[in-house]
């Protein structure tokens, strides 16, 4: 039964294509290479190249999925940006056309198409769309987690079961928060007296077991403790994690979620607990698991209940914009825009440089000052090993040798390395983007930016601040000469 009703089939058929087109037009650029490179895809790329090696690197163990998917299409057509991003862009061109399919049936044809709308243009899922990371395949696995869960709970046919388990598979070896796509089952658990027991057994315990093995094998546990532990990148505590999944998701997307929330508890229709919980149950769990288990997180783990808030904003919208839909094509088109308009900005910003800082650009520039007496200190030095002598450390045929440095480590240095700096008569160089050095204090290395103000100087800065991403430069100290220049 559908919550939210309005809009014919006619109406959606003929919005689906526009949705499409513009979902095209804001990912399709980051196929092409003008996006370089950032740090978070440089270790998608290690894994990808990684993928057959022995030993297997842990995250290949642990979320194979877009790894794997790299590594094929790499094969085909070589190594760059487009291989990298092809999954992620795929994931993020079909997800709202399946949003819209499948949210028909929570929301009604005109909700659903509108919370497609909002998915196109929604600047968090354009991002990852156009990254090589794990959160837009994920998004569209936990859409299809959500719809086989309904199906299961609500009206099961045969094959329900089985699908549900390959797509939550899918879904957890895409990354393990995938396994927080059924929290909505948690208030629909009296529907499976519809099941029969062998589809009840296999529903549960497939999310028994994959829970189980995740957490209980090290290969699999492994790089998840790494994470939420802190030591494999900062996270952030409740108050942080909520404010930071809230800039992501944006205030008019929250905003239209809740109202579409209210909406449908009031009218007490047959989904509608169920998808406020598949909302919910992530940020919840997330957020016990910094207040109980002290653990680090992020606001993209909450991504597996991103396609419920989805779908809520959709039914929020059709809810507060309904009469103008209701009034003809042109008061129909103008309530489009009202809906998207305040989003485009995000899109646009991040079609700009994908809000990547210019590692290569600070490469090239480090490469000026470069012999084999400098000392470099980058933050994601990997990344810029990749931009100085390729993956290998080797230049293209005809090229000279490279210009190498005594060290290239990573920053921050070790207090030994510091010491070792100050011994050092040579210029150091640190490279760290300016958002880092800002928050140097948060994440426990105060002394660090303090010794950085009291004995460096800037050499450059790469990038220009700009309104819409106020840090995105890298700044590159140099260690001041005797005379304090």
């Amino acid at each position: 039964m559908s919550v939210s009703g309005g809009g014919g089939p006619e109406e959606g058929r003929g919005g689906t294509w526009i949705v499409l087109l513009v979902a095209v037009l804001l990912r399709a650029p980051f196929l092409g290479g003008a996006h370089g490179i950032d740090d978070d895809e440089f270790y998608s790329l290690r894994n990808s190249e990684n993928l057959l090696a022995t030993p297997t690197p842990a995250a290949v163990k642990a979320w194979p999925v877009t790894f794997a998917a790299s590594r094929a299409v790499t094969e085909v057509c070589g190594l760059s940006p487009f291989s990298l991003r092809l999954l992620p862009f795929l994931c993020g061109v079909l997800a709202p056309l399946l949003l819209f399919r499948i949210g028909r049936r929570f929301v009604g044809p005109r909700a659903a198409l509108l919370a497609a709308l909002l998915l196109a243009v929604w600047p968090w899922h354009q991002y990852y769309s156009g990254l090589a990371r794990y959160y837009a395949p994920l998004f569209l696995f936990s859409l299809l987690v959500l719809d086989r869960l309904d199906r299961l709970l609500t009206g099961p046919r045969r094959g329900d079961a089985a699908a549900f388990v390959l797509w939550l598979v899918l879904a957890m070896a895409t990354h393990s928060t995938g396994i927080l796509a059924v929290g909505g089952a948690v208030v629909a658990l009296r529907s499976a007296r519809r099941l029969r027991r062998g589809a009840v057994l296999l529903m549960f315990g497939a999310v028994v077991a994959l829970a189980a093995t995740v957490f209980l094998v090290p290969s699999l546990s492994g790089p998840i403790l790494h994470v939420i532990s802190g030591a494999g990148g900062h996270g952030y505590d409740a108050v942080h994690f909520a404010m930071s999944l809230a800039m992501n998701v944006t205030p008019l997307v929250g905003l239209l979620a809740i109202a579409g929330a209210v909406t449908l508890v009031a009218r007490r229709g047959e989904r509608s607990a169920f998808l406020v919980a598949s909302a919910a149950a992530p940020v919840a769990a997330l957020v016990g698991l910094v207040l109980v288990g002290g653990v680090e997180v992020q606001a993209r783990y909450a991504m597996a209940g991103m396609p419920a808030v989805l779908l809520l904003a959709g039914a929020g919208a059709a809810r507060l914009l309904g009469p103008l839909f209701d009034a003809g094509r042109l008061p129909r088109l103008a309530a489009a825009g009202v809906l998207v308009v305040p989003l485009l900005p995000g899109a646009a910003s991040n079609l700009i440089d994908g809000n990547r800082h210019d590692v290569a650009g600070a490469a090239r520039r480090l490469a000026e000052d470069l012999d084999a007496e400098t000392i470099v200190f980058a933050e994601g030095h990997s990344l810029y090993v990749m931009e100085l002598w390729g993956l290998d450390r080797r230049l293209p045929p005809g090229e000279g040798d490279p210009p190498f440095p005594r060290e290239l480590e990573e920053s921050p240095p070790t207090e030994e390395q510091l010491r070792a700096v100050a011994r050092h008569r040579g210029g150091t160089r640190f490279a760290l983007p300016d958002n880092v050095f800002e928050t140097l204090p948060e994440r426990g290395e105060a002394s660090y930016q303090a010794w950085l103000r009291e004995r460096t100087v800037v050499v450059d800065r790469i990038g220009r601040r700009r309104l819409d991403y106020p840090r995105n430069v890298i700044t590159i100290y140099r260690t001041r000469e005797e005379d304090g220049t």
